[in-house]
Formats: structure tokens, sequence, C-alpha cells
């Protein structure tokens, strides 16, 4: 990319960030409007769930194939491209006549987008050179990538209670239309190594092999053993085939060989760990807010704002600030310690507790979450080459992706067993007490994964502190 070019480019960074907010929060906007789609559609719990992971699955699935279309195919060409199908598919998903055709829309939303949000962050990443810039810029799709859970179970409490259900995806469309607009005048069309391949085989094998286990995770409670067992059996089979594939192609998905890079492999493991904690904590306080609380899905939504609001300060302000003193390595550590606090304070909540005992664990949590995104990204891209970046930009995604859809399917099942438990105690406990109970358990849980990212995050290079300029700028 040319310096003509990079300039020209800065302009659509506002486009991408929009489009990154829209994407991540699709992930968690559904969460409040489930019991209305369930009463319309005639969808049970298995379903309904379905709804959510059919999006989470093949988003992180297909990132990876999507960062490198971005490198082979053309940045903006990848991008247009998936935004349009994303665009598409919401369209479908609001029009949905049965249960079917919904969970169908939902997975051609992850779909596409993980090539439209692999493609956007390759754009930056291609634009800002390695210093104040792109730090800046990075913050800027950290914060959007930190909050977009909250924000989407705000927006979809606010829609859901207002217009309906529908509403959660006709939203996206007129989105769509001015973020395509903003990139064709801003962003260069030129193409990518043509001469490359696209590992399709890994794609899909890395993506059916997920599935497989998240959906034997899910079940594990209340499904029937010999179906889960069957899920786990092709499950491995189909992800030791993913491995087979990444070492016979000529171009695979994953080159095996990238993970000898220090930041980008140990900011993976700590992003598939950052992943899952935050997924909980949305799907988990969202329960407990109207389980437990008794809150309306409008006064749930609004129950967000303080995770919101102090996880955009953590990725905007703290978080750059940090890198450049600190360094992403202890900026890490400490980011997923503060956000395992948080966890643990919400895990103290009771079914006698108000909406107000949450605000200390959304804050102290949120801080730790906002800041967090901004640095396991900036770890993942530090010090590669431009033509690499939509492979770093596809894996970190996959990473919290993939680590949000299996933390949470273990998590909920352990918060239903736990609960389930109690309930068969003598003497018997109240439903409100034992879903506490069940949730306490699962925020609990969600704290480990955060500590088991922070004392990954230590494997990173001592020396990586992020600068606050360079000779570009």
């Amino acid at each position: 990319m040319t310096a003509d070019e990079r300039d020209r480019a800065r302009s659509a960074l506002p486009f991408l960030v929009i489009t990154q907010l829209m994407i991540v929060l699709d992930a968690s906007i559904v969460n409040i409007a489930l019991p209305s789609m369930g009463r319309e559609l005639g969808m049970d719990q298995t379903g309904l769930q379905w709804v959510v992971n059919a999006y989470t699955l093949t988003f992180g699935g297909f990132l990876m194939l999507g960062g490198r279309m971005a490198d082979l195919i053309g940045r903006r060409l990848v991008f247009v491209s998936g935004i349009c199908l994303f665009g598409a598919a919401s369209l479908a998903a609001a029009l949905a006549p049965v249960a079917g055709v919904l969970v169908a829309a939902r997975a051609v939303q992850g779909l596409s987008a993980a090539v439209a949000s692999a493609a956007a962050l390759s754009i930056i990443v291609a634009t800002f050179p390695e210093g104040k810039g792109r730090n800046q810029a990075l913050a800027m799709w950290g914060a959007v990538s930190g909050v977009g859970g909250a924000v989407g179970v705000l927006l979809g409490g606010v829609l859901t209670s207002g217009p309906g259900w529908p509403w959660i995806f006709y939203i996206n469309v007129p989105i769509v239309v001015v973020v395509v607009l903003g990139v064709f005048r801003s962003v260069s069309g030129a193409r990518g190594d043509t001469r490359g391949r696209l590992d399709v085989a890994g794609a899909v094998t890395l993506t059916g092999g997920l599935t497989l286990l998240v959906y034997a995770i899910v079940s594990g409670q209340s499904g029937d053993p010999v179906t889960i067992l069957l899920a786990l059996g092709l499950a491995v089979v189909l992800l030791v085939s993913f491995f087979l594939v990444q070492r016979k192609v000529r171009e695979p998905l994953v080159p095996l060989s990238s993970f000898r890079n220090r930041n980008l492999s140990v900011a993976s493991v700590v992003g598939l760990f950052a992943g899952a904690a935050p997924y909980a904590m949305f799907f988990l306080l969202s329960l407990h807010l109207q389980n437990v609380v008794g809150l309306t899905p409008l006064q749930t939504g609004l129950g967000f704002l303080p995770v919101s609001l102090i996880s955009m300060v953590g990725a905007a302000a703290l978080a750059p600030l940090a890198m450049a003193r600190i360094g992403m390595r202890f900026t890490l550590l400490l980011s997923l310690g503060v956000l395992a606090v948080g966890l643990v304070l919400l895990s103290r909540l009771t079914e006698e507790d108000g909406f107000g005992a949450t605000v200390a664990g959304q804050l102290v949590a949120g801080l730790g979450l906002g800041t967090t995104f901004v640095a396991v990204t900036t770890a993942a891209v530090a010090g590669l080459a431009e033509n690499e970046s939509g492979l770093a930009s596809g894996l970190i995604n996959t990473a919290q992706q993939l680590g949000g859809a299996l933390g949470l399917g273990a998590l909920a099942a352990l918060s239903g067993a736990y609960s389930a438990a109690e309930l068969a105690k003598e003497p018997p406990v109240s439903e409100v007490a034992a879903l506490s109970s069940g949730y306490q358990v699962a925020f609990l849980g969600a704290a480990v994964f955060a500590v088991a990212g922070a004392l990954i995050a230590l494997a990173l290079p001592r020396r990586e502190s992020v600068p606050a300029t360079t000779p570009h700028e």
C-alpha cells in the first residue's frame, strides 16, 4: 500500500469500526429477544441456543479463511462482499417465517461477518504502520470489540420492547449501505496475491469439528448420551483432520509455522480465554437481572450501561497508555486480573440483591475487559509483515470467538447442573435461589478463565512495549 493510498484509507477507519461494532453486538443482541422469538416461532430452549450458536460458530470457524481471502483476493473486495452478504442474511433473519430459516440465516450472518471482520482488521493493520497511529486505531477497534456485547444487550432490550425482535436484524441493513459507500470511496481496490489458494477443506473441518464439540457441551446435561458421544467422536475426527490438512496442503488456512511467532501464538491462546470470560459474563448477568432481580427486557438492557461505558474508557484511554508505559505483557496480566476480580464480585450476588449490587462488579470487570481486547489484538499483530496481517487478524478473532462459544457452553452447562442439584436438596430451596447459586458458580468459572489467560500472557516476550510514535509519523 502506497503512502497516498494509506492517507486515503485512514478516512475509512470510522466505517470499519462501525462494522466491527455491528458484527460483535450481533452475537449478543439476540439474548434478550430469545423469549419473544421462541413464542412467535415455536422454538424450545434447545432451538433458541442455536440462534446464538449458529452465529458464533460460523463466525469463529471462518474468520481465518476471511483473513486469508483478504490477503489473496484483495482487502476491499473481500470486505464489501462479506458485508453485503451480512446485510442480506440480516434481512432474511428478520423475515424468517419458521425457526429453521432463522437459524440458517444466523449461520450465514456469522460466516459473512467473519469475512468482513477479518478483512476490516487487515485494512487497518495495512493502513497504519506500527506506532501511535496503529495503537490509536486498534484502541478504537478494541473498544467496540470489548463493549459490543454489552451494547448488543442494551440495544436488544430497547428494540425488543419497542418495535419487536425482527428489528434487531432490520437495523443492520441501512448500516451496511452506509459502510459500503464509505469504504468504496476511501479504500483502494488493489487485488492481492491471486496466485495463492484458499484452504476451504481446512475451514470446513475446523468449523464442523467445533460445531459438534459445542453441541456436545451444551447437550451434556439433558441430551441423549449416545448422541453426545457420537458428536464428540466426530468432533475429534474432524479436528484431527483439520490439523492433517494443515500439514499437507501447499497453502494451509493456518500455517503451523506461524506459531513460531511468539507474540502471535501466545496472544491467540490468551484470546481464547479472554473471549470465554466476557461472553459468559454478559449471558449470566442478563439472566440474573431478568430471572433473579426481575427486570424487564428494556430495564435489563439499560442495566448494562455501567459495563458498556467503563469498557470504552479502558479500551480508548487506559490500554494505549498502559501499553506504552509497561508493555503488552504486563498490560494483559493486569487487565485480565482486573477482569477476574470483577467476575468474583459478581459471583457474590444472591437472590436478595438488587440491581445496585451488580454495579461494582460491572465497573471493575468492564475496565479489565476493554483494556484486554486492545492489548491482545495489538500483541497478535506486533512485528508482522503487511501480507501476514490478514492471517493474524483472523487467528486472534477466531480465538476470541471460539473461546466465547466453548466457554459459554461449558459455564451454562455448569450453572444448569448446579441449579438442578440445589433444587434436589432437602429441604428444597426456591427456584430463584437455585438459579442464583448456579450463576454464582458460573461467574467463578469465568473468573478462572480470566486468571488462566493472565498467567499465559506471562509467556509473551519481556521487551514488547508499544512505542508512542514512529518515524513514519
